[in-house]
């Protein structure tokens, strides 16, 4: 599990409480790019993330993607076409969907490549041009 955040520590004293011996919790990384390369699944449970930057990103590296169906993720990944999401606090919910992804390679191959080519809606270009369309539209009044 990558990066740091509120429920750290809770989570690695739930791994030791139920005997969970083959997670890694790596804390705050610098660079998040390795983790999604060795990763086979992204999944986040936030429910407050407002653009879906981190879907965006795992998506570009061709990972399928697991989300809460809220904000920035339920805007950024396309139900059963480049993840899954699920609803918000339901942790049951988002353990099968992880499941289902990690016992399916053809599942997340399949996923993984629709995202990375969804993933070029966000890229620089496209954002620069569709910022710099938006101004020229502004500026003339409409």
């Amino acid at each position: 599990l990558a990066g740091g955040g509120p429920y750290l520590e809770r989570f690695r004293k739930l791994a030791a409480e139920i005997g969970v011996r083959d997670v890694i919790f790596t804390g705050r990384i610098p660079a998040i790019g390795p983790a999604y390369l060795a990763s086979d699944v992204f999944a986040s449970a936030s429910d407050s993330e407002t653009f879906g930057l981190t879907f965006a990103e795992a998506m570009h590296m061709g990972l399928p993607v697991v989300g809460v169906r809220r904000l920035g993720a339920k805007e950024v990944v396309r139900e059963g076409v480049s993840g899954i999401l699920v609803e918000p606090e339901d942790a049951d919910a988002m353990a099968k969907a992880i499941k289902r992804l990690l016992q399916s390679p053809a599942l997340r191959k399949r996923m993984g490549n629709a995202g990375k080519r969804e993933s070029e809606r966000y890229s620089i270009g496209n954002s620069a041009r569709k910022t710099l369309s938006l101004y020229r539209r502004l500026l003339r009044g409409g």
